[in-house]
C-alpha cells in the first residue's frame, strides 16, 4: 500500500535562524539599498521643509496699543532714561568731577582796570570785559587752545568770574591736575591779551593790569559736597527710572520700545498706535550627511530586519528541503550521512559505506542495492558515483539509477535491487518529489535504507 507522506516542512526555529544568518551577504545588501533609499528620502523631505521655511517671510508685524494713562507711564520712563543718560554721562565725563577733592590745583588771575581820564567810567568797560570774558566764543576760543579739548560746559565749570571791586576782575580757574591748569591759565590769559587790542578801538585807550596767581594745591569741602550731590542726582534717577519701568502694564513695555524713535519723527501723535516687527524664528535646517545619519542607520536597520524576515518566510515557505531533520521527521527515513560545505565528501561516503558493512552481515553481504534520489543529470552525477565506489570497497553492490519517478526505465531497475539508498541535496532536493520516490519505492516492495545528505 502506497503512503501518502506530508509536504510540508516541520519548521526548526534554531534552525531556521542559523540558516537566515549564514545568508549575511543577503541582509548586508539589504540593509544597504535600505539605508541609501532612506538616506535619499530624508535628504528630499528636509531639502523640501528647508525650502519651505525659506519661503516664510522673515518679519511679521503687529499693532501695538496703549490706553492714554498707559502712554503717560511710558513717557515718564522716557523722560527719566533722557535724566539718566544726561547725569551719567556728565558724571562720568565732566573735568569738576574728576576733581579730587583733597587735591584740587587752582590759580586766581586778577584783572585790574584803569583809565587816563578819571571821568571816564571804568564800571561799564569792566561790565563789557566781563561779558567778554564769560561769552561762549571765548570759551570756543580757550578750548581750541588745550591739547585736549573739553565740552565747553565742563570748561565753564572750571571757569568763574568774580567783580570784587568797581576797578577789578577776579578770574578763578580750577583743575583736577597741575598740568591741565597750567594749560588752561594760559589759553585763557591768551584769550584775554588778544582781546585788549579790539576793545581799545572801540571803548578809547585804557590799561589793564594781570596779576597771574600761583597755581596751588587745597581742600575744598564744597567741591565734595557738590560732586556727592551730582552723584545722589544719578543715583535718584536710576531708582525712578527703575520704578517707572516696573510700573509699566500689558503692551506698555513693548509700546516703549517703539516710542522711543517714533517720538523723533515729525508724523507721530503722542498715544498712536504702534506698529511692531518682530523677527520670524526659523528653524535652521542643514542637509548633510551627518544629519541624515538617524534616517540612514534605521533604514539600515530596516533592511537588515526586514531581510530576516523575508529569508524567514522563504525557508518557511521553501518546497526544498532545507533541514535534515525534515527527512527523518517527515518520511520517517534515517539520515546515513550529512555531508556539508565543510567536510570531505569522499571520506564521509567512505565512512557510511564502512557503517552500512558493519551494521548486520545481510546488509553488506549478497543484497544489491540502488542509488537514487530526487535529484539527477551530470550535475549530481559526481555523488551518486563517489558513493557508489566507497560502497563497492566495503564488497557491497550498489548501482546508480536516474530519477526513478521521471524515467521509467530506471524505475524498471528496482526489480532486481533488494534496498533503496537516497542521495539528495539541501536546497535543492524537494519534499513532493522526495515522497513521491519513497511511495514508488513502496509499490515495488524495496525497503528505503536511509538517505545521503549533500549540502
Amino acid at each position: 500500500m502506497r503512503t501518502e507522506y506530508k509536504t510540508a516542512n516541520v519548521i526548526h526555529v534554531k534552525h531556521m535562524l542559523h540558516t537566515v544568518m549564514r545568508q549575511w551577504n543577503v541582509l548586508l545588501v539589504l540593509a544597504a539599498v535600505f539605508a541609501i533609499f532612506s538616506g535619499v528620502v530624508g535628504y528630499m523631505q528636509k531639502q523640501k521643509e528647508a525650502e519651505k521655511i525659506a519661503a516664510l517671510p522673515d518679519v511679521e508685524q503687529k499693532e501695538i496699543t496703549v490706553t492714554t494713562e498707559g502712554f503717560y507711564r511710558v513717557k515718564a520712563v522716557v523722560e527719566f532714561e533722557e535724566t539718566l543718560k544726561i547725569q551719567k554721562d556728565y558724571n562720568e565725563n565732566s573735568a569738576l568731577m574728576k576733581i579730587d577733592p583733597l587735591h584740587k590745583w587752582g590759580c586766581i588771575i586778577q584783572y585790574v582796570f584803569s583809565r587816563a581820564e578819571e571821568e571816564e567810567d571804568v564800571k561799564k568797560l569792566i561790565d563789557v570785559y566781563y561779558a567778554q570774558m564769560s561769552h561762549q566764543q571765548a570759551f570756543l576760543e580757550i578750548n581750541n587752545g588745550l591739547s585736549e579739548p573739553m565740552n565747553e560746559g565742563y570748561l565753564r565749570e572750571l571757569i568763574t568770574f568774580e567783580t570784587p571791586g568797581e576797578d577789578m576782575i577776579v578770574v578763578k580757574i580750577m583743575c583736577f591736575s597741575e598740568e591741565r591748569i597750567e594749560e588752561i591759565t594760559s589759553a585763557f590769559c591768551g584769550y584775554v591779551d588778544g582781546l585788549l587790542g579790539e576793545m581799545r578801538q572801540r571803548y578809547g585807550s585804557f590799561e589793564i593790569e594781570a596779576h597771574v596767581g600761583q597755581i596751588t594745591e587745597g581742600v575744598d569741602m564744597q567741591l565734595n559736597e557738590r560732586q556727592n550731590t551730582n552723584r545722589v542726582l544719578l543715583i535718584n534717577a536710576q531708582d525712578g527710572l527703575m520704578l517707572r519701568q516696573e510700573a509699566l502694564e500689558g503692551n506698555e513695555p513693548a509700546y516703549l520700545k517703539l516710542y522711543r524713535e517714533a517720538r523723533l519723527r515729525d508724523d507721530y501723535e503722542d498715544g498712536q498706535p504702534l506698529i511692531q516687527e518682530a523677527p520670524v524664528k526659523k528653524k535652521e535646517i542643514k542637509v548633510s550627511l551627518w544629519t541624515l545619519k538617524k534616517q540612514i542607520v534605521l533604514g539600515g536597520i530596516a533592511g537588515f530586519a526586514i531581510g530576516i524576515i523575508l529569508l524567514c518566510l522563504k525557508y518557511v515557505y521553501s518546497t526544498r528541503i532545507l533541514n535534515v531533520q525534515n527527512i527523518e521527521e517527515m518520511y520517517g527515513i534515517p539520515v546515513l550521512c550529512y555531508v556539508d560545505k565543510k567536510a570531505d565528501a569522499k571520506v564521509c561516503f567512505e565512512m557510511t559505506a564502512v557503517k552500512l558493512a558493519l551494521k548486520n552481515k545481510e546488509t553488506g553481504s549478497g543484497r544489491k542495492l540502488a542509488l537514487t534520489g530526487t535529484v539527477s543529470g551530470e550535475k549530481y552525477s559526481e555523488f551518486f558515483q563517489t558513493f557508489a565506489a566507497a560502497l563497492k570497497k566495503q564488497d557491497i553492490v550498489a548501482e546508480a539509477l536516474g530519477s526513478i519517478a521521471a524515467a521509467p526505465e530506471e524505475y524498471k531497475k528496482l526489480k532486481d535491487k533488494d534496498a533503496v539508498i537516497l542521495v539528495e541535496k539541501v536546497g535543492e532536493s524537494r519534499f513532493a518529489d522526495l515522497g513521491r520516490v519513497i511511495s514508488l519505492c513502496e509499490e515495488v516492495g524495496k525497503p528505503v535504507e536511509g538517505a545521503i545528505v549533500v549540502e
